[in-house]
C-alpha cells in the first residue's frame, strides 16, 4: 500500500469538531543546524536518507527497470532542493554551505555517494543525535499520548459521518483508506463520486501523491469530484455526469449518497437504477452505452 501523506489530515477546521484541534508538536531542541523534533533528527530541516536511497537518487540509471529508474528521478525532483542536498552532505559529515548553488551541492553529493562516503554516519553526529533524542524524549512521549487520544476521538467522529462527502470533508486520509484501501482488496472501490464536495483541492492533492489513483472533477462549476483506480472508469463516470442533467440534480445527489456508503454497488450501478424511467428515448440511447461499457484498459477514449 502506498503511504498516505500525514500532513493532510483534515479539510474541516478541527476546532469545529468535538475532537478538538490537533495537538501542537513540542518545540524542537536545536544545536547548530541540527534539530530533534517530532519529525525526528534533522539537519537544515531534513532527515537523513539511507545509503541505498541516496545511491538510487544520485544514479538512477543504475536502478534495474525503466519504471524504477523513472521513479527514482521523480523522487529526486521532489526532494532535491538545495536545503535537502546540503542536509544530506551534513548528515554524513561533509562541510558545505547553504550559499552554494544547487549544481555545486548536487555535484558534491554525487561525488560522496560515488566514492562510498555516505554509508556510515560519523561518530560525532551519532552522538549528537543520541544526546538530542534523550533530551527530547519526555516531551515526545507526552505529545505521542495526546496524538493517540486525538486520533481516537477523530476516528469516533468519522464513524458518525452520514455519507462519503461528509467523510471526505472531515478526514481525507480516512476516507481514502475506507473506500480505496480496504483490508479486503475485493472490497476496493474502483471509482467513487463526491457530488457537492466543496474542498476538492485537498483530496486531489492527497490522491496525486498515491501512485495509480486518479481524481477528476465535473458538473457545473466542477462541484463533483470523482476518484478511483482506473482512469478509464473515472473518465466514464465523469462523462456521464457531464452529459446528464438528471445526474447533476440534487435529487440524484441525495439518492446516490444514501446508497454508496453501504457498498456493493458501483457508481454506474447507482446511476443506472436512478435513471430508469427518467430518460427520454434520445437520452437513453446516448447514455446506455456508457452505463454498460466495460473498462478493460486504464485509459478511455
Amino acid at each position: 500500500m502506498a503511504p498516505i501523506p500525514n500532513d493532510k489530515i483534515s479539510v474541516i477546521d478541527p476546532a469545529t469538531t468535538s475532537a478538538g484541534g490537533r495537538p501542537n508538536a513540542p518545540s524542537p531542541i536545536a544545536k547548530g543546524g541540527a534539530k530533534m523534533s517530532a519529525k525526528g533528527f534533522t539537519i537544515y530541516g531534513e532527515t537523513r536518507e539511507d545509503p541505498h536511497e541516496l545511491e538510487e537518487l544520485m544514479f538512477p540509471h543504475k536502478v534495474e527497470g525503466y519504471g524504477c529508474q523513472r521513479d527514482a528521478m521523480q523522487r529526486l525532483r521532489q526532494k532535491g532542493s538545495p536545503w535537502w542536498l546540503a542536509s544530506q552532505l551534513a548528515h554524513y559529515g561533509f562541510e558545505c554551505s547553504l550559499e552554494w548553488d544547487d549544481k555545486r551541492l548536487l555535484a558534491a553529493l554525487k561525488s560522496a555517494v560515488k566514492h562510498g562516503q555516505c554509508k556510515v554516519v560519523p561518530d560525532r553526529l551519532q552522538q549528537l543525535e543520541k544526546d538530542l533524542r534523550k533530551e527530547f524524549e519526555p516531551a515526545k512521549q507526552e505529545y505521542d499520548a495526546k496524538m493517540a487520544a486525538w486520533e481516537k476521538r477523530r476516528a469516533e467522529e468519522f464513524r458518525k459521518m452520514k455519507d462519503p462527502v461528509m467523510e471526505a470533508s472531515y478526514d481525507a486520509n480516512r476516507f481514502i483508506k475506507k473506500y480505496l484501501f480496504p483490508p479486503n482488496i475485493r472490497q476496493r472501490t474502483e471509482a467513487i463520486a463526491l457530488p457537492g464536495f466543496k474542498n476538492k483541492e485537498v483530496l486531489v492533492d492527497v490522491a496525486n501523491e498515491i501512485p495509480g489513483l486518479w481524481a477528476l472533477t465535473c458538473g457545473k462549476g466542477g462541484d463533483i469530484l470523482i476518484i478511483g483506480w482506473k482512469r478509464g472508469e473515472v473518465e466514464v463516470v465523469q462523462k456521464l455526469f457531464n452529459d446528464s442533467a438528471h445526474l447533476q440534480s440534487e435529487e440524484f445527489r441525495e439518492y446516490y449518497l444514501a446508497r454508496i456508503r453501504f457498498g456493493g454497488e458501483s457508481v454506474r450501478d447507482i446511476m443506472k437504477t436512478f435513471l430508469r424511467g427518467r430518460m427520454n428515448e434520445q437520452e437513453r440511447e446516448a447514455t446506455t452505452t456508457l452505463l454498460e461499457l466495460k473498462v478493460q484498459f486504464p485509459y478511455f477514449g
